[in-house]
């Protein structure tokens, strides 16, 4: 098989090690950028730069203080009348207070489980394995602190968390944290 790269990288002869019959081969892995295409399922995967990966630990590292986060949602009232009932908003992925990956979902008719007309619901995503007392903050509503383990790939919130139209800021914003 043929590989990439150089074809004539070096005279093989001087590298021989004669004494244990041997040749010492390695590379320096600089940056990595590979896309692995599924077909089936018509998905694309790409594993970042080894820069890329160094950047996202130093995030975790410098943010390992940060305990509250806020999002500022823009044009509630339009996102009221867009997304129905089961439709999320999702905030940037971040890091805080150690954890790289964090992203909240906010769902301005509610999520599927909502019960209650004009509530809004609020749901936290993080790596497997994170254990988290957190409380979550919508407007001025308050909720918590609420100890939960993220153990699967879904989100832990509140499906009834509030009405909504009484946290709507003045520019049409609404605060989640």
């Amino acid at each position: 098989e043929v590989g990439h790269g150089h074809s004539n990288f070096c005279p093989l002869e001087p590298e021989i090690d004669l004494k244990n019959d041997s040749v010492t081969v390695g590379c320096n892995i600089f940056e990595v950028m590979t896309t692995y295409n599924i077909s089936e399922r018509n998905l694309s995967l790409y594993a970042w730069p080894l820069q890329h990966w160094v950047k996202k630990e130093a995030e975790v590292l410098e943010n390992r203080g940060v305990k509250s986060i806020t999002w500022k949602v823009k044009k509630v009232g339009q996102a009221l009348n867009l997304y129905q009932r089961g439709a999320s908003i999702c905030s940037p992925c971040f890091t805080a207070a150690g954890i790289s990956d964090i992203q909240m979902e906010f769902y301005p008719n509610g999520c599927a489980a909502t019960k209650k007309d004009g509530f809004c619901s609020l749901y936290v995503r993080c790596p497997e394995k994170v254990v988290l007392i957190l409380t979550l903050i919508v407007g001025k509503v308050k909720k918590g602190p609420i100890k939960t383990t993220f153990d699967t790939a879904s989100g832990k919130g509140l499906p009834d968390f509030c009405n909504l139209q009484e946290q709507i800021n003045e520019d049409d914003t609404v605060d989640v944290g």
